[in-house]
């Protein structure tokens, strides 16, 4: 472990679901902001309960993470993708476009919504980490390896990298992407635009990643790192100040979380996905959905479990 982005990345998330890594940091549960496009109530019904610790954005639909490990979900739900399921008992959580994942305190994963393509046949095993893409999932398992399924069209889901040295994951439209021990970059499947992902992975040591829909992020020493699709000037507009601690990217918008708390935003800003982003210092956390944001604006003294959707250290997406 380079940095302690990264510890929070993996080594926080393996602790909660007691695989036995150290690392565990708490951090504060908080009431949860939501700006961007609001067709499906996505920003508009979001719960104003003041308990989470997670949060996760999909194609028109949103997740959250509870303090007490339960899971809320609003926004569309033509396919049971903005339903949560019972329980108590998750440590993490990510959203796709029409589909959700979700991890047990077991390490067992759950999937649920639009299982067209077998994206929600979740394979049996223990997990430290997962990522929902168009129609397709992944999943890292407690060995560092990864597992992928649903929709190969673009062979994301064949060209899977072998190996025992993942840190992270993300998923982007038809592409995946994922973060090595040392540090590199490796990205798989291509189709159209997801192609510039795949072809143009840049060289060096990085401390965390993030999928947009048809580009990607990276995290270097508080600098980001961009590449991909930009059409929305989601690559070219990345703000170049060096004391970022998270990121996150939607369809065609990037988030990034200062050290500070504050939250910088650029890109495509057609439903004020950018430029209705809240000021002020204290978030604890950003998602980027495809044309919506969430954040989370801890409570004081409310000390929570820490989850990799919370954190918006890996952030993928998709889509259109």
């Amino acid at each position: 472990m380079r940095t302690a982005i990264r510890v929070v990345l993996v080594a926080s998330l393996v602790g909660a679901i007691g695989l036995g890594l150290p690392g565990l940091t708490p951090t504060q549960a908080g009431t949860i902001e939501a700006w961007g496009r609001d067709d499906h109530d996505q920003v508009g019904n979001t719960p104003a309960d003041a308990d989470f610790a997670a949060i996760s954005a999909g194609g028109g639909h949103s997740l959250a993470l509870r303090n007490d490990g339960s899971i809320a979900a609003w926004g569309w739900d033509h396919l049971g993708q903005g339903t949560a399921p019972a329980g108590d008992n998750f440590v993490a959580i990510d959203a796709g476009n029409e589909h959700n994942l979700a991890i047990l305190n077991t390490g067992a994963v759950v999937a649920w919504g639009n299982g067209g393509d077998g994206r929600c046949n979740a394979p049996a095993g223990t997990y430290t980490a997962v990522s929902g893409g168009n129609a397709f999932s992944m999943a890292l398992r407690s060995d560092g390896t990864i597992v992928a399924w649903g929709a190969d069209d673009a062979n994301q889901v064949t060209n899977v990298p072998g190996g025992t040295d993942f840190v992270a994951i993300g998923s982007g439209d038809r592409f995946g992407l994922a973060l090595r021990d040392n540090g590199s970059i490796v990205a798989w499947g291509t189709n159209g635009e997801d192609t510039n992902v795949v072809g143009n992975v840049p060289a060096g040591a990085y401390d965390a990643i993030a999928a947009g829909s048809h580009w990607a992020m990276a995290l270097q020493n508080g600098s980001i790192v961009a590449w991909g699709d930009n059409g929305k000037n989601q690559v070219s507009s990345v703000p170049g100040d060096s004391d970022f601690i998270a990121i996150s990217g939607g369809y065609g918008h990037g988030m990034a979380l200062h050290a500070d708390g504050s939250i910088a935003a650029w890109g495509w800003n057609e439903f004020g996905q950018v430029g209705n982003t809240p000021g002020g210092t204290g978030f604890a956390a950003i998602e980027a959905g495809d044309l919506h944001n969430l954040a989370v604006t801890p409570e004081p003294a409310t000390l929570t479990l820490l989850a990799l959707g919370g954190l918006g250290l890996l952030a993928r997406r998709r889509r259109k």
